[in-house]
């Protein structure tokens, strides 16, 4: 979390090399691969826990405001993949308005930090 919130940070700054932006752009991929797939994997197993058992337990799971946040911090970066068509970019894309958007939008795994702290 912390590290992505750091290549957030880097990303911001226009004047920082081409090989940093790559290197930036695979940590991300890799960090939001085991989000997605522990979201995944919370969402299958949740049936386990009583409160989540019946006909739509995973629907009631999913609505929750963690679970809410977790899908809403890798959906910005999965919409981008799916937009631009690429996983890793070879330079900043600070000049889409749609690439300013989805970076807001990854804030929301600082939201994910709180989940951890408690």
């Amino acid at each position: 979390v912390i590290g992505t919130a750091l290549t957030f940070v880097i990303d911001s700054l226009s004047n920082v090399p081409s090989i940093i932006h790559v290197s930036m752009d695979v940590f991300e991929l890799f960090s939001v691969l085991v989000f997605t797939f522990e979201y995944i994997l919370r969402v299958y197993s949740v049936k386990e826990d009583p409160k989540y058992q019946g006909a739509g337990g995973r629907l009631k799971f999913a609505t929750t405001f963690l679970a809410m946040v977790d899908i809403l911090s890798v959906l910005p970066y999965w919409l981008e993949v799916f937009y631009t068509g690429s996983l890793v970019s070879n330079s900043s894309s600070t000049d889409s308005t749609f690439s300013n958007l989805v970076k807001m939008l990854r804030l929301l795994r600082l939201l994910r930090f709180e989940k951890y702290t408690h």
